[in-house]
This record gives structure tokens, sequence and C-alpha cells, in this order.
């Protein structure tokens, strides 16, 4: 077809050039799209995001049994949680300043804004995600923490399209809301083993 000249009975040959250049264009443009897709700027790997709940339950990170290669998620959410538990009676107030003295020493480990390593093949990072309301299930509640942490975790997908994200909790509501918004869920109680984990976190 392009190489047909003007005598032939196909597309007149002037409008050859003009067509090749109205492909390669399109082209450009499809290239640029792709290009700028999270899928071609991340580098993929494991990550999970752990409610509060999870972190009580277990407070030393380092004896989480992740399988694998995995970046652990603190969201703004969760510290703002804990911050309050802090001064909380019982058991609760304890271990609640533990974890945040535990993220105090890995931050003077390194910056876990860019990632600290905790143990084997876990990493720890802090990211400061504020979630869009606008573009996850309506009927996440933004006034809710554990929906805030549910979109910090969508947000964290839809950042890194390659990314597999997973939210760790042990609490049945937290876990049912998850598996609305079709994220995967992964419970605390098969990071830990009954060895190694405290008394549940109320």
């Amino acid at each position: 077809m392009l190489e047909q000249d003007n005598g032939s009975r196909g597309a007149p040959g002037a409008s050859v050039e003009s067509i090749k250049e109205s492909v390669e264009n399109a082209v450009a443009q499809v290239v640029t799209i792709v290009e700028n897709l999270p899928t071609a700027n991340y580098h993929g790997g494991r990550f999970i995001v752990p409610d509060t709940n999870a972190f009580l339950w277990q407070p030393d990170v380092s004896l989480w049994d992740t399988g694998g290669p995995v970046t652990l998620v603190i969201v703004p959410q969760v510290i703002q949680e804990l911050d309050r538990l802090k001064t909380r009676d019982g058991s609760v107030g304890p271990k609640a300043t533990k974890i945040i003295n535990q993220l105090n020493e890995f931050d003077r480990r390194g910056n876990t804004l860019e990632g600290v390593k905790v143990a084997g093949d876990l990493w720890l990072r802090e990211i400061a995600i504020q979630p869009s309301f606008e573009s996850v299930p309506p009927w996440l509640d933004s006034s809710s923490a554990d929906d805030q942490i549910i979109a910090s975790a969508l947000e964290l997908g839809f950042a890194d399209l390659t990314a597999q994200v997973a939210v760790v909790t042990r609490d049945r509501n937290m876990k049912n809301r998850c598996r609305m918004a079709q994220l995967e869920v992964v419970p605390i109680d098969e990071l830990v083993s009954a060895k190694t984990s405290h008394d549940p976190a109320p």
C-alpha cells in the first residue's frame, strides 16, 4: 500500500508520507503514555501495610516471618493511632510505646523514609501517604482510621502497578473491608508464630 505510486487504484502516492507521519505521531504518543505509567517507573516488589492492631499483637517486627523479600510500610494513620495509645492503661500503652521506640531506633539506623533493613528479607519504610478519597470506593469513610489505612494501601498500589500490596491485620471487620476493596489481606497470625506472639491486643 505504501509503495503504490500515483497511478495505482489505492491511496494516492501524495498522501503516503502524510499517512506515515500520522502513524508515527500516534505511535509516539502511545509510547509517551506507556513510559509515564507507574509500571514503567517502579521496580515492583511486595509491600505489607500493617494496621495498629497487628503491631499491638506483636510489637517486635524483627520477629515477623514474611517468607521472602517484603517492605513493611508504615502509614501516617498508624503512627497517629500509636501516639494516642501510648498513654493507655493496661498492656496497650507499653506496647504502643515499644513500637514507637522501635521506630525511633530504625530512624537512627538510617532514613526510614527511604527504607531501613529490619532483619533478613524484611525492610521497613515510612511513606507519607495522604489518600485521595475521590479515587477509592465510595463506601470508604474518610473519618475512619481503618478506612484511611485501606485507602492508603490502595493509593500505594495506584502509585506502583507492578507491586503486590497487602494489609496486615487480625481485625475481622478490617479483613472484610479490605476484601471488599479488592485488597489482599495477610492475618498477623500467619506472620508471627504462637511461640513469639504476645497476648492478643484488645
